[in-house]
């Protein structure tokens, strides 16, 4: 996992995510998988719900689609990251 990429995440993305999008309720005593699996889950609705639709022209052009933002998005990273978090808290 390379982390040297933005504020220690792989990417913008990913950070950005963290930041917003972690859910509160999130059981991290889950697998990483399915961490996440969540994660990607809970990231799509949001997308799907916050994206402008009927946007068109030149801003249309400049706001990627859920699927471009999504494939930037570390979600392996992510659930380790809470995961480890978990494990910290633990000790």
């Amino acid at each position: 996992m390379n982390k040297d990429g933005y504020n220690g995440w792989t990417n913008r993305e990913t950070w950005l995510v963290n930041v917003w999008e972690i859910p509160e309720g999130i059981d991290r005593n889950q697998s990483a998988n399915d961490i996440e699996a969540e994660l990607e889950t809970v990231v799509r609705d949001t997308l799907e719900s916050e994206l402008p639709e009927g946007v068109s022209g030149l801003v249309a052009d400049f706001l990627p689609g859920v699927e471009d933002i999504m494939l930037k998005i570390n979600f392996r990273e992510l659930a380790e990251a809470h995961c480890e978090l978990e494990d910290d808290n633990d000790e």
